[in-house]
C-alpha cells in the first residue's frame, strides 16, 4: 500500500510546499534513474552551477491524492533536513516544487543499495564473516539510535532504504527513503 493514504484530493493549483515553483530543469541536469517507489522515481542530476552530482526524488502530485498524503510529503522534507548532518543518513540539499511535482535533492551515494550488495554476495554462494556483518549493522543500529534520540520514528527499516556512499570497500552506509517516518509524540 505505501506510506502515503489513499483518500481522494481533487487537484488544486495551491503548492504544496507554500513556496514558489522552481523549473528544476533550470537548476539541474536530470539524468539517469536511480530507482523508483510507489510516489515516485530517484535521478541522479548535476547542479548547473556547481557541477556537483546529487540525487534528485521526484514525487508527482498527481500520485498524491489526499491531504495526509501532502502532509507526508512536507513531513518527509522537515525529517530530512532536522536529520541532516548525521553520518550514516543521506543529507537533504533543498526541495522544489512546479506545478506537476515536488523534488527532494539530496546526497548523491553511488555505491547502490545495501539490499543489492548482499543479494549479489548470497548469489556467489558466499557470505558475509562475523566482522563484516558487524560493519553493515552496525551503522544500521546507529541511525535507528540517533533517529529516536532526535525524535524520529523510520517505520520503513529494510536494506533497500540504505544506500552505500560510494562503491569503494570502505563506503558509508547511508540511511534513505523517510517518507514513512514520523516525529515522535507523546503517547
Amino acid at each position: 500500500m505505501g506510506c502515503y493514504s489513499s483518500k481522494n484530493l481533487k487537484q488544486s493549483k495551491r503548492t504544496i510546499l507554500e513556496k514558489p515553483f522552481v523549473d528544476i530543469g533550470k537548476v539541474y541536469i536530470l539524468g539517469d534513474e536511480l530507482g523508483q517507489g510507489q510516489f515516485g522515481i530517484t535521478r541522479k542530476c548535476v547542479e548547473k552551477t556547481s557541477g556537483k552530482t546529487y540525487a534528485c526524488k521526484t514525487i508527482l502530485k498527481t500520485n498524491l491524492k489526499s491531504r495526509e498524503d501532502e502532509e507526508a510529503v512536507k513531513r518527509e522534507i522537515r525529517i530530512m533536513k532536522h536529520l541532516s548532518g548525521e553520518p550514516n543518513i543521506v543529507e537533504f540539499k533543498k526541495a522544489y516544487e512546479d506545478r506537476d511535482s515536488v523534488h527532494i535533492v539530496m546526497e548523491y551515494c553511488g555505491g547502490g543499495e545495501l539490499f543489492k550488495k548482499i543479494e549479489a554476495l548470497s548469489k556467489d554462494g558466499k557470505s558475509y564473516s562475523e566482522k563484516e556483518a558487524v560493519e553493515i549493522i552496525r551503522p544500521i543500529v546507529n541511525v535507528v539510535k540517533n533517529c529516536h534520540y532526535m525524535g524520529v520514528m523510520l517505520r520503513d527499516l529494510k536494506p533497500e532504504n540504505f544506500l552505500l556512499s560510494s562503491t569503494d570497500k570502505n563506503a558509508t552506509v547511508k540511511a534513505i527513503d523517510f517518507g514513512c517516518s514520523v516525529f515522535i509524540e507523546e503517547g
